[in-house]
Formats: C-alpha cells, sequence, structure tokens
C-alpha cells in the first residue's frame, strides 16, 4: 500500500500535512499541538484532558456546542483526544464542506484576535500575528471554497483580488498614519480604516458558503462587490486623510 503524503510549512509557522485520496467523498481535517500531559507539573494534573474539552465550548464566534451541531448537520463527525506529547482535534466531513471544517478550527482556536486576546495587555507581536492569521484564514477558506466547487472558481479568484485591494489599502494607510503621528482614536497595533465588510460580515458570507454550496459562486460574486467597495472606501479616506503635508518632527524641520 501506497499513502501519498505532501508536507508544506505555512508562513505563520503551521505544518500542514496533506493526503490526497478519492476512494470516497470525505475529507478529514486533524489539528495536532505538540503539548499533551507530559508537560503539566506535578501536582498540577489534568489541564491537557481539561483543555481538549473545553475546544468546543464556544468562543466568539461559535456558540457553546454549535461547533457539534454545525458538523453534524453537514453530515460530518468530530472528536478529541489527548496524550503526553500531543492533543488533536479531528473533524470527518463530506468533501464539499472542506471550508466548513477549516473554519470552525480557526474560530475554535479564537485566541489571538478573540475575547483570550482582550483579557492581556495588547502588543505588537499579537498584532502582527493577529493580521497575519486573518489573511491566511480568510484567503485560505476562499481557496478551499474554490477547490471544492469549480464552478465558483472565477467568482473566487475575483474575491481574493478585491482581499489583496482592501488589504493593501488599509495596510499602506496604517504604516502612513503612524509616521506622520496622526489621530485616528485607534489605539490597536494597526491603524484600521472602517469599511463595508468588516469582521461580522467575513463571518456571514463564509457561514453562507458553508451552508450553501451550491450557490458559491453567487455568494462570491456577492461578498466580492462589497469588499470592492469596502477597497474604494478606505482608498478615498486614506487619499483624503493624506492631503495635507506631513506635520515636522518635534524640533523643527530635519536637516
Amino acid at each position: 500500500m501506497r499513502i501519498p503524503i505532501e508536507t508544506l510549512t505555512l508562513g505563520n509557522g503551521l505544518r500542514v500535512v496533506l493526503s490526497e485520496d478519492h476512494t470516497a467523498p470525505i475529507v478529514a481535517v486533524n489539528l495536532w499541538y505538540h503539548v499533551g500531559s507530559g508537560n503539566e507539573r506535578q501536582g498540577r494534573t489534568g489541564f491537557a484532558h481539561l483543555f481538549e474539552h473545553m475546544l468546543f465550548q464556544g468562543s466568539e464566534h461559535v456558540a457553546a456546542n454549535e461547533h457539534f451541531e454545525l458538523i453534524a448537520r453537514a453530515g460530518g463527525t468530530l472528536n478529541g483526544s489527548t496524550w503526553l506529547d500531543r492533543t488533536n482535534y479531528y473533524e470527518t466531513v463530506p468533501s464539499n464542506q472542506l471550508a466548513l471544517a477549516l473554519w470552525l478550527a480557526n474560530r475554535a482556536l479564537d485566541g489571538l484576535d478573540g475575547a483570550l486576546a482582550r483579557a492581556t495587555t495588547a502588543t505588537d507581536r499579537g498584532g502582527f500575528l493577529d493580521i497575519v492569521a486573518d489573511f491566511t484564514v480568510y484567503g485560505g477558506f476562499v481557496l478551499a471554497v474554490a477547490i471544492a466547487e469549480p464552478d465558483a472558481r472565477l467568482a473566487c479568484a475575483a474575491l481574493l483580488v478585491t482581499y489583496y485591494v482592501s488589504g493593501t489599502a488599509f495596510l499602506a494607510w496604517s504604516s502612513l498614519a503612524e509616521r506622520r503621528a496622526l489621530e485616528t482614536g485607534d489605539e490597536r497595533s494597526l491603524r484600521f480604516v472602517a469599511g463595508l465588510a468588516e469582521g461580522t460580515e467575513t463571518v456571514i458570507a463564509y457561514i453562507l458558503f458553508c451552508l450553501f454550496p451550491g450557490r458559491a459562486e453567487e455568494i462570491a460574486w456577492g461578498f466580492a462587490a462589497i469588499v470592492a467597495i469596502t477597497a474604494l472606501q478606505r482608498t478615498v479616506f486614506a487619499a483624503r486623510a493624506l492631503r495635507a503635508e506631513p506635520r515636522p518632527p518635534p524640533g523643527g524641520a530635519p536637516r
């Protein structure tokens, strides 16, 4: 028996192992952490098992037990386990529900940009990892939809282009606003420009993708239009805000 295996490492350090097999129209997502009961301190045990169960108790975007409900409605199964040196969570779903499984995995581990992060002090490192994770997940989800629904590939490509333009606009604004020391009222690591497509709208669109995979093309075109409007809003806002000459630094103009 020969099992094809392909490995790669994403920019955020996540190691991905792919094994493609078309014997059955299903896909399995298995998320592993290299930590388990072997990392517990003497006299303070049981945390690995506790945290394994806590994963399914909800996050900022997925209510308690909703993880189970969404997978069950899609015709899939899921569970988790832990051992001395690892903790893993696995889901098996119909192949056209891959996007749902990946999105739920990301939302369940909502630590960088969710309620867990806000329980501690904000850091530049957290802000950097937050935006890298957002771009990776948002783009990866659309790629998964394009793979699962061939008829939606052109629409998904258009959506990725609008993501690119919108993201470029706000990242460029963030850098220039910081350099000019502009007061924006935003104390986060990056200076954001609000637009029509924010986190809530993106979550709604992705849920629609998962619930109605047969309408993926229409959903992608519709959301691409919304993101394109957001890109235009951000571009116009930044162009107007940057029209004035930058203020000289303290102590006078540079020599």
